[in-house]
């Protein structure tokens, strides 16, 4: 699902990846596991298409998105989505509001946007709470709102830019679980940053160290 031949990223005169390569199967479980600085968030951005890449070349699905400074398929084509660290939830929309905008941009229509929405709460563990301002949600319904947003198009991969790492032991357990019953459901690709030992090994099929 994703081949990363030998690509180079670099910042000014540092090398963050350097002959870099990454072959993820279809339907896997990949962590990116090691220290701040070691290139995990830039290595997701770059397969997102959020970064271009000074060399080499990577493939998704077995087609050509990217190559030495040139972004070939745009990140809005890659049917990839994105959970970041952050969330970058809008916090002028409300949950319904935020889930339903990549459903709007793909021009679905409404009474199905609807319909979707309900669906994907039910799947997250929030059903009623279409209405509520994000502002009012705790850290794990938060997380919740975005696991729903990425997963309410329906994408082939997602990433994981250390979504559990601002909560709790507890909230993180059980959120693991949930992304790991959702993974089995949903089938998608899974690319997961992480620097937390114990959620590299609970999620992941393979464990990259950088």
């Amino acid at each position: 699902m994703i081949n990363i031949k030998n690509i180079t990223k670099q910042y000014t005169k540092n090398k963050i990846l350097e002959n870099f390569s990454l072959h993820v199967e279809q339907g896997s479980r990949v962590v990116l596991f090691g220290a701040s600085g070691s290139g995990k968030s830039t290595l997701l951005r770059i397969i997102a298409g959020l970064e271009n890449i000074d060399d080499g070349e990577i493939y998704i699905d077995s087609k050509l998105v990217s190559k030495k400074n040139e972004i070939i398929i745009q990140a809005d084509k890659r049917e990839i989505g994105f959970v970041f660290q952050d969330l970058a939830l809008w916090p002028h929309l409300n949950v319904a509001q935020n889930i339903e905008f990549g459903l709007k941009i793909k021009k679905v229509d409404k009474e199905d946007i609807v319909e979707k929405v309900k669906e994907i709460l039910k799947k997250v563990n929030l059903s009623g709470f279409e209405s509520r301002e994000i502002s009012q949600l705790s850290g794990g319904q938060k997380q919740r709102v975005a696991l729903a947003r990425t997963l309410v198009v329906n994408p082939k991969i997602i990433l994981m830019d250390e979504p559990l790492s601002s909560l709790d032991y507890e909230l993180n357990t059980q959120l693991r679980q949930e992304i790991l019953s959702l993974q089995k459901e949903f089938k998608f690709t899974l690319v997961y940053v992480t620097h937390n030992k114990e959620e590299a090994e609970f999620l992941a099929d393979n464990i990259l160290y950088m």
